[in-house]
């Protein structure tokens, strides 16, 4: 992926050419795209590819990307709490308090830059099969055609999960009647993004990509969030649960039997941009510390999370309930007493930052103070005094193969395989270098493991919200937290939506 960035500049400046004539008295349509100018090639066709991938998880500048994911990913969760910093901004804190309305910026830009990433990706789907034959391979316009559909089930996924209802954006618009688009129900959109999904499994697997495309969708990214769109709909369609599940468990399925992906013993280099794109990471945000020809690629987020005791934002810290879960089962790390996952994801009071400068080269007991229970995070950006405090550019794993096996494991378990789960749940831990799970194998038992392992392996990774929202516990977890209510388990239109379209609510 990193391979095509260069080329979202040329997918810009030809955009802006569109409609240009020879003779400037003729009236041409300023949006629509001439072959003459455009989409001649297969390297147009790359261009555009990398235009639709630059709005993954909003990475279109600070405020949508660092502050406005952040936000909306991180706060809804009783595992971390806003720093200090955070009280001077309120359409952060809003999402903390679940006291957010239509107007809230973060909202705005995670409707608003879905849906420009999906733009982009049915623009390649319009356009690329007018591409002349002998410009482009039969393989080429199929893999760019899958890729295309990935990414356009990818930003409806994301939207489905945060809206209660969404629109959807199934062509590239050609005239007015296009442009304002009704909401659509949950089952209709839950039935696009799936199909889109199946759509891209036609993708090539990543044994078989090409080099300079590492990074791009694959094979197992499309059955691993096929999979994962099937799970989430099985917890809202409750009569159609066993079906969903079925089909998730076929997903999963192919993801762990091709044999692609692996566990990664080092927990803490998936996150510091020490062993990106390993064999446990399936799809990714790809950051690059280059700026030939003007590329940025990097991002200050380090300064989001890294906390203020070490020169950082400190936007968010980790509460106590994290740090109990984390230290549940005591005794069985390896590079400290506790998992080592835990090191892997927050500074806390612990021998492993005193005895040595772990804390970026210093220790807890100079940074936060002795006894000050600071628990802070160090996922995300690198644990090295040479960089830690410039531009960030380590990848953003979006999913990845521990996500797979709980994923199975708790189809599994959900439909009578407890004992199955229990094997998942064993490969993941001893391959981290951890025992084998020695509790009850009952469906309840194994069900209270899989949430405390997915504590430790995804803490500042997005899915705790929704892992509630769709185990029926949010109220439970937010009921006291002043401002919750069950109506904010989904965001509503964001107003600008509402204002400039008409037939929203048709």
């Amino acid at each position: 992926m990193k391979s095509i960035k260069y080329l979202v500049l040329l997918f810009i400046v030809a955009s802006n050419l569109i409609g240009c004539s020879e003779d400037f008295l003729d009236e041409k349509s300023p949006d629509q795209l001439l072959t003459s100018v455009f989409w001649r090639d297969h390297l147009d066709a790359e261009a555009a590819m990398a235009a639709t991938y630059s709005h993954l998880e909003m990475f279109t500048g600070w405020d949508a990307f660092v502050e406005g994911r952040s936000v909306i990913e991180y706060y809804r969760s009783e595992m971390v709490v806003p720093g200090a910093d955070a009280s001077n901004y309120p359409w952060w804190t809003d999402h903390y308090h679940f006291s957010f309305t239509k107007g809230n910026y973060g909202i705005y830009l995670l409707w608003n830059n879905n849906y420009r990433g999906i733009n982009y990706a049915n623009q390649v789907i319009a356009k690329l099969p007018g591409i002349p034959a002998d410009k482009i391979t039969d393989d080429q316009r199929t893999q760019l055609m899958a890729e295309a559909k990935f990414l356009r089930a990818y930003y409806h996924f994301k939207l489905l999960i945060n809206f209660k209802q969404i629109i959807i954006a199934e062509k590239y618009p050609e005239g007015e009647g296009d442009l304002f688009l009704p909401l659509s129900d949950r089952t209709t959109a839950w039935e696009f993004v799936i199909n889109d999904f199946k759509d891209a499994l036609v993708l090539d697997p990543i044994s078989e990509q090409e080099s300079s495309k590492l990074g791009r969708a694959t094979q197992g990214a499309a059955y691993a969030f096929l999979g994962k769109a099937y799970l989430y709909r099985a917890s809202e369609e409750t009569a159609n649960a066993d079906t969903y599940l079925s089909e998730a468990k076929k997903a999963f399925g192919q993801v762990i039997t091709d044999g692609d992906y692996n566990i990664e013993s080092n927990f803490e280099s998936l996150f510091d941009g020490t062993n990106e794109n390993s064999k446990e990471c399936i799809f990714a945000l790809q950051l690059s510390s280059t700026v030939e020809g003007g590329a940025l690629y990097s991002n200050w987020q380090n300064y989001f999370i890294g906390p203020a005791e070490l020169g950082f934002y400190g936007e968010i810290y980790g509460t106590e309930a994290l740090l109990t879960e984390m230290k549940k089962e005591g005794n069985i790390g390896s590079i400290g007493q506790y998992d080592d996952r835990m090191y892997g994801t927050v500074y806390f009071e612990d021998p492993y930052y005193n005895d040595d400068p772990n804390v970026i080269g210093d220790t807890y007991n100079n940074v936060f103070g002795a006894g000050s229970g600071k628990v802070a995070f160090k996922k995300h950006y690198p644990n090295n005094p040479d960089n830690a405090w410039s531009r960030c550019h380590v990848d953003q794993p979006l999913m990845r193969y521990a996500d797979v096996l709980l994923m199975q494991a708790e189809v599994l378990n959900e439909t009578g395989n407890a004992a199955d789960a229990v094997s998942l749940i064993d490969e993941l831990r001893t391959k981290r270098g951890l025992p084998e799970y020695a509790g009850a194998v009952t469906k309840t038992a194994v069900f209270e493991q899989i949430k405390h392992e997915r504590i430790l392996e995804f803490t500042l990774e997005g899915s705790r919200f929704f892992d509630l929202r769709r185990w029926g516990m949010a109220d439970e977890v937010f009921g006291d937290r002043v401002g919750y209510s069950a109506d904010k388990l989904y965001y509503p239109i964001p107003e600008d939506e509402e204002n400039s379209n008409p037939n929203l609510y048709n």
